[in-house]
């Protein structure tokens, strides 16, 4: 992704993601819209409209029905959560998760479970299908965990018309970027660097802390960095 920039109006349909010439050259030729630059030279740029660009790439395939089946299963999980608090069975309590503390327990226990305990070594990384079969699982039970550890805010607006605002869901974007850090998609199996771009207020913190959480209980040791204070 290095060298790439945006041109053209979010809110519009001529937006178009820009490629160096070097690594827009695996495109097929019905994606390209202009060519810019010194053909003699290395700063040319191939210029493809957005919904092209983001599938016909050949440095950055992967399998988009595997992504999507893999986010309904995510958002499957969470509803499942949701509609349980939303039905009346728990009620807040100073702070706490009342008689709905058996289900929070049990979501950490499964998450434990699915995870099971592993050790990595500085020069030996454990990682193989099974281990990648067990990201969407990780990324949807964590992902409930965290909704019904801030639920509470849910039941204190009960007499207002937005409350279902309260419950806390993750973005698409969220998700499909712990995906492709984790190589969801991808026809290899080994873990790879991935660099993934996230927008702004589309929650970089809520995606760092999963990835951290699923990176640590995979026996990894995490270190997060980031440049602005507040996260």
């Amino acid at each position: 992704m290095s060298g790439k920039f945006y041109h053209g109006d979010p809110s519009r349909n001529n937006n178009f993601w820009v490629y160096p010439r070097n690594q827009a050259l695996g495109a097929t030729s019905t994606s390209r819209v202009f060519y810019h630059g010194d053909p003699s030279r290395n700063n040319n740029f191939w210029v493809y409209p957005r919904e092209k660009a983001l599938i016909t790439r050949r440095w950055d395939t992967y399998n988009a029905d595997d992504l999507c089946n893999n986010y309904t299963y995510v958002e499957t999980i969470a509803f499942g959560i949701r509609a349980y608090r939303c039905n009346g069975h728990g009620t807040a309590s100073g702070g706490g998760l009342s008689q709905d503390q058996a289900q929070f327990y049990q979501l950490i226990s499964d998450i434990k479970l699915i995870a099971r305990k592993r050790k990595q070594e500085p020069n030996e990384i454990d990682w193989d299908g099974d281990i990648r079969r067990k990201i969407p699982e990780l990324v949807a039970y964590i992902f409930a965990l965290w909704r019904l550890k801030n639920v509470d805010h849910y039941f204190e607006a009960e007499d207002l018309d937005n409350r279902n605002n309260y419950l806390l869901l993750p973005h698409a974007t969220q998700v499909i970027a712990i995906f492709r850090i984790f190589g969801i998609g991808n026809k290899k199996e080994q873990l790879k660097n991935n660099l993934v771009e996230i927008g702004t207020s589309e929650r970089k913190s809520i995606t760092l802390g999963v990835t951290a959480c699923i990176l640590v209980l995979l026996g990894f040791d995490v270190c997060c960095a980031c440049y602005i204070v507040n996260i």
